[in-house]
């Protein structure tokens, strides 16, 4: 999956990136390793984006003004993240927990998922790369953004109560959609 998504990244989304990448714990392998040859040397020949390893400052690196989206598997503290700083996301969850997570940030306008293949299941590149062009370039994504931004403004107006319970409320709006 790194080969196909590190590839349209770089030719097919047009945008620059900040790219977390975790390996699984079991992996003894370096992100170099990873990535298929000389990608690593080519994002920095062509100061296109950045790949970092392990934990980072997440919420500081969404706050920046220069961030155009996040995409995400939607654990739930990374959606609320995201809705906190008005981030729109890009959802691409891994399992239920996260895909009952990412159908909230689609339902409420501040986010797109990414299709999978209906034949296996899988994410394709390409598609990936598409809707990041969506979000970020697009004059369709303007909305997105725009929602993501009211989301923003109004979570921050709320105390940790109120939150709570707009929160509740989103997750019944799910359990009652599935």
């Amino acid at each position: 999956m790194i080969d196909r998504l590190s590839f349209n990244i770089i030719t097919l989304s047009e945008v620059n990136f900040i790219w977390i990448l975790r390996l699984h714990p079991d992996e003894k392998i370096t992100i170099n390793e990873a990535l298929p040859q000389g990608f690593a040397e080519e994002i920095e020949r062509n100061n296109k984006g950045m790949i970092a390893q392990g934990w980072v400052p997440q919420a500081k690196i969404l706050r920046h003004r220069s961030i155009g989206e996040f995409l995400s598997h939607c654990s739930w503290g990374s959606a609320v993240e995201g809705m906190v700083l008005g981030v729109p996301i890009i959802a691409m969850p891994m399992v239920y927990e996260q895909s009952r997570n990412a159908k909230v940030v689609v339902d409420i306008g501040m986010g797109m998922d990414v299709p999978r293949d209906k034949t296996n299941q899988r994410l394709r590149g390409a598609e990936v790369a598409r809707v990041i062009k969506h979000v970020v370039l697009q004059e369709e994504g303007k909305q997105i953004r725009r929602k993501a931004k009211e989301m923003s403004e109004r979570m921050k107006k709320m105390g940790d109560s109120e939150m709570n319970v707009v929160v509740e409320k989103l997750l019944q709006l799910v359990q009652k959609s599935e």
